[in-house]
């Protein structure tokens, strides 16, 4: 069953506050179809919806609606649950969304970060605003030169989905370099060493 002919069940379930089935409801919907599900709902409602899913998806969810809903949502968030929230966010986003907020929010926001997301979103800021390099991704997926497809299909299952989307795949060597030249979907043009 298509997931927007449940819309009005989870809509019924929000507005009669009957929380305890929305979880049932939601189970089997793509973070993609819940943030277009949240747009049509007053921002109370989007963190309801936020709240009854489990943590990983919730974030994943968070990741793919409009930074000005983003920053309701953390504004109703408690400290602990906003940190979850901003740290889950892929370091792109985090900074696009933090560029957009005024700078005493930003701050107090990038307060809530670990030590490792403050130092990846600290250094997209030191590029010049609204430049392609604040707006990079600092997250992607390499291959050793000498794994087999089956290796380097078993990391890309592993690491793949921690990864907010990747594009390319990059194969490079022992020292991390560059073994070929990227091409879209992962194809490695020059490679020398038969992985693909």
């Amino acid at each position: 069953m298509p997931v927007y002919r449940l819309w009005p069940n989870a809509r019924q379930a929000v507005r009669d506050r009957n929380y305890s089935v929305l979880p049932s409801i939601l189970q089997d919907w793509s973070p993609a179809d819940l943030a277009e599900f949240m747009l049509d709902l007053p921002a109370s409602q989007q963190a309801i919806i936020l709240r009854s899913l489990p943590p990983r998806k919730g974030v994943a969810t968070f990741r793919r609606l409009y930074p000005t809903a983003q920053h309701f949502l953390l504004q109703s968030m408690s400290k602990d649950e906003a940190a979850v929230f901003l740290n889950g966010m892929a370091p792109d986003d985090r900074a696009m969304l933090l560029e957009e907020l005024p700078e005493e929010a930003s701050r107090e926001y990038i307060g809530l970060l670990s030590p490792e997301e403050r130092i990846l979103t600290e250094k997209l800021f030191e590029f010049p605003e609204g430049s392609v390099g604040r707006l990079m991704t600092t997250e992607f997926l390499t291959l050793r030169s000498y794994w087999t497809i089956q290796r380097s299909l078993e990391w890309i299952r592993k690491s793949g989905s921690e990864i907010e989307s990747f594009d390319f795949l990059y194969v490079v060597d022992d020292q991390g370099r560059m073994a070929g030249s990227p091409l879209p979907g992962g194809d490695v043009h020059g490679h020398r060493h038969g992985l693909f």
